[in-house]
């Protein structure tokens, strides 16, 4: 006879088997609808840390690529001067990129000086990037990810010391978010006519996987 735990009887939608089998799952070998047996519940999916701050940093690179090639046609066509515009924001997305990369290998590289002033150059340095993060390897990465990193606060307050998964997925991704935000914000509110579309696309390109 099938026994309920003696904490859920209370909260049963109808009552136990009765002692002469009258319930229809008190003869049964079947479980109850409500209770899932353990041989078919599904296992919890993971993901992989390193893998997926990878390619988010690389479709985010490839939706500001996008966002970017809107405005010079915009440029071109109206006049507008959106370049000087996005300048100030131009390095930060980029910057972000190799900082937290550089703080997940263990890399102590040189940051890269901002100089670009023209398309072709933003360009230039948004495949820069992506070679960048081509270049590193995932499973240095993947060794570190609970060893402790020292994170500069942004606002001129006590570092931050915490592990180093801790420091992209709390910190890292979203200030990724926050630069890409920032550069579409600001061509959009200049008159790039990109919306909605122009932002997600890139994030649902399957063609972008780290092993």
């Amino acid at each position: 006879m099938y026994k309920f735990p003696s904490n859920l009887t209370s909260r049963l939608p109808f009552h136990p088997p009765n002692p002469d089998k009258s319930h229809p799952y008190a003869a049964s070998s079947h479980t109850p609808p409500f209770q899932r047996p353990p041989s078919e519940t599904p296992a919890m999916a993971t993901i992989n840390i390193s893998s997926h701050v990878a390619t988010t940093f690389t479709k985010g690179l490839n939706t500001l690529l996008h966002i970017l090639d809107a405005a010079e046609a915009h440029a071109k066509k109206t006049g507008a001067d959106v370049n000087n515009d996005y300048l100030p924001a131009h390095p930060n997305a980029t910057k972000n990129v190799k900082a937290h990369l550089d703080r997940l290998s263990g890399s102590d590289a040189a940051p890269w000086e901002d100089t670009e002033k023209t398309w072709e150059e933003f360009r230039s340095r948004i495949a820069k990037a992506k070679k960048y993060i081509e270049g590193v390897d995932l499973s240095v990465i993947d060794k570190r990810l609970e060893e402790g990193v020292k994170v500069d606060h942004p606002f001129g307050a006590t570092a931050l010391h915490i592990a180093a998964k801790d420091s992209v997925l709390g910190h890292g991704i979203p200030n990724f978010y926050f630069h890409l935000a920032t550069a579409y914000s600001i061509l959009r509110s200049k008159g790039v006519p990109v919306g909605k579309k122009d932002w997600i696309l890139e994030f649902f390109r399957p063609e972008v996987e780290f092993p």
